[in-house]
């Protein structure tokens, strides 16, 4: 094969190089100590891999960046990137590597899916752990892997690696800081940290203000911006992150429409209801009944 050669991989074909047996196709996780996989070729995947490295050094080139990582380093790559592992003389890594189809899967994230940087196709970043955090991050990462090698076609086995799976993603993102992890403002860093503010305030604040004054832009380039990378404006996924927690409230039959506005930090119901309405084209009350409540 030759060295310039993309070849296209997805988590199945990934499974049978490693010789892992598993009948779960949409989520997997690779622990080495020597870099085995493709070595010096470009590779494309069809899923996101999130890389943790443990010990050693990790060139990694993405499209035409190379990120340098070193111990306790954890670098999340989308699908579609072309990737070539340039250097990794020695160490040991671990590698959870997840469809898009399996997050649609999950009902947490179908309710959540925006809220989550990580899923955006056009973010390639990295972050610097802790040793602990790292430590506590593989040990969830190796329950997932005990518990998808079981092999178990229980239902209550597949939501437990889903629950597992979403307390690794959930951990992950309390380590990013939004105020000191970038002192560099590109284009995909203001949208990266703009999705993160949105997931820490849309219960209190829903004004594009807030998110432009603390990502040091003014509100119009913040929504033009977001317009040309994403086709929606800053309003638009300050509104969707709102009116997907009150469906998952509302959805919730023990809670009243009355204790969800006070949750999501509406002054009354009726406020609420407004805009309930005039972004989901119903009220909650009408919401509830399509849901048959």
């Amino acid at each position: 094969m030759q060295n310039d050669e993309i070849i296209f991989l997805d988590i199945r074909q990934i499974l049978h190089y490693f010789n892992i047996n598993q009948d779960l196709q949409n989520l997997a996780i690779l622990h080495k100590s020597k870099n085995e996989i493709i070595n010096h070729n470009h590779f494309k995947a069809d899923h996101f891999l999130i890389i943790l490295l443990k010990n050693g050094n990790l060139n990694i080139r993405v499209n035409k960046t190379i990120y340098h990582l070193g111990k306790n380093d954890v670098l999340i790559l989308p699908p579609g990137k072309n990737i070539k592992m340039e250097d990794f003389p020695n160490g040991e890594y671990y590698t959870i590597l997840f469809t898009e189809k399996y997050i649609n899967d999950s009902v947490y994230f179908q309710n959540h899916f925006k809220l989550y940087p990580f899923f955006n196709h056009e973010i390639t970043t990295s972050v610097k752990l802790k040793s602990s955090q790292l430590l506590f991050m593989i040990s969830i990462i190796k329950l997932i892997k005990t518990k998808i090698g079981e092999n178990s076609r229980k239902i209550e086995d597949f939501s437990v690696v889903e629950l597992l799976f979403q307390t690794f993603i959930m951990q992950l993102m309390s380590y990013f800081n939004v105020d000191k992890q970038y002192s560099s403002i590109s284009k995909n860093d203001i949208i990266y940290r703009f999705f993160n503010l949105v997931a820490q305030n849309f219960k209190t604040k829903r004004d594009v203000t807030f998110y432009s004054e603390r990502l040091f832009i003014n509100s119009k380039y913040l929504t033009r911006l977001l317009l040309k990378k994403t086709g929606k404006s800053a309003k638009e996924y300050i509104d969707e992150a709102v009116v997907m927690e009150a469906k998952l409230l509302l959805d919730n039959p023990k809670k009243t429409v009355k204790s969800v506005a006070e949750e999501l930090n509406f002054s009354d119901q009726f406020h609420f209801s407004q805009y309930f309405k005039r972004i989901n084209g119903n009220t909650p009350t009408e919401y509830r009944k399509v849901g048959n409540f």
